[in-house]
């Protein structure tokens, strides 16, 4: 019976995917507010008149938060409503993409005697160029119901994981190779 042969090499190791960035955390989180009081009209969907509170990429403009870095993003938003005429039927809140796709929607059922905060949050892909959320309300009340601006009222958008990751090279695998006489 011959010798068994010696091992082969093993392969190079392939090259490391790009990185991603260095991100800053600071710089890719957004907080809008109203500037003012806002009427919602009963019955229909109206677009929430947020303006940045702290914005440094710019990402909240004409009331849409529209990220230029593709990613998915927590968003937050608090509404407080001033008291209610009645206390049934609803009110909510909903996050609007792209102008027509609800991906969220919050609701309670009306309230008098005092004001009161409808809350909500969810986690959002966007695409880094067209997609934006516009944070919408909604009453039915009698005939409209304010949206106070106060610490209540507020949007937040923050980066929560971003892009696609590089790659890791394939690495070639051990051979051994027996060697048989005949």
């Amino acid at each position: 019976q011959g010798t068994v042969g010696t091992q082969g090499a093993v392969g190079t190791q392939g090259t490391q995917g790009t990185d991603g960035g260095q991100l800053t955390a600071g710089t890719y989180v957004v907080k809008g507010q109203l500037s003012g009081n806002q009427t919602i009209t009963n019955g229909s969907d109206q677009v929430v008149q947020f303006v940045d509170d702290f914005d440094p990429k710019g990402w909240l403009t004409s009331n849409k938060f529209q990220p230029d870095v593709a990613g998915y993003y927590s968003l937050d938003v608090s509404i407080n409503w001033a008291a209610a005429a009645l206390n049934t039927s609803q009110c909510n809140i909903q996050f609007r993409k792209n102008g027509t796709t609800q991906v969220a929607i919050f609701q309670t059922t009306l309230q008098s005697g005092s004001a009161y905060n409808l809350v909500g949050s969810e986690i959002v892909y966007f695409n880094g160029t067209t997609d934006y959320i516009e944070v919408t309300a909604y009453t039915s009340n009698t005939t409209s119901q304010q949206i106070n601006a106060n610490a209540g009222t507020y949007f937040c958008g923050a980066l929560y994981a971003y892009g696609p990751q590089g790659t890791t090279g394939a690495r070639s695998e051990e051979h051994t190779s027996e060697l048989q006489s005949r």
